[in-house]
């Protein structure tokens, strides 16, 4: 069975979606769980991310798609 999942992209005047594998579900987290510790600058996800959650010992990146949708290399991508 097909897991993939569209994520939609409503950024100002942008609207776009990515396609992913699967969504694993959705977790909660609170401001206290918030760490401003990055994702490795080598990771192709480094530019758009915004530190992540720690919770139950396991450390949450956080992916921002706002920032995805300001790299104009994505907005010509998605043309």
């Amino acid at each position: 069975m097909n897991q993939r999942k569209v994520i939609v992209i409503d950024h100002h005047s942008l609207f776009s979606g990515l396609i992913v594998d699967r969504v694993l579900g959705i977790e909660q987290f609170t401001r206290q769980q918030y760490c401003a510790e990055s994702i490795d600058i080598h990771s192709p996800f480094a530019l758009y991310n915004h530190g992540k959650f720690l919770k139950d010992q396991q450390g949450w990146f956080i992916f921002m798609p706002s920032l995805l949708a300001q790299d104009p290399r994505y907005s010509d991508a998605a043309i």
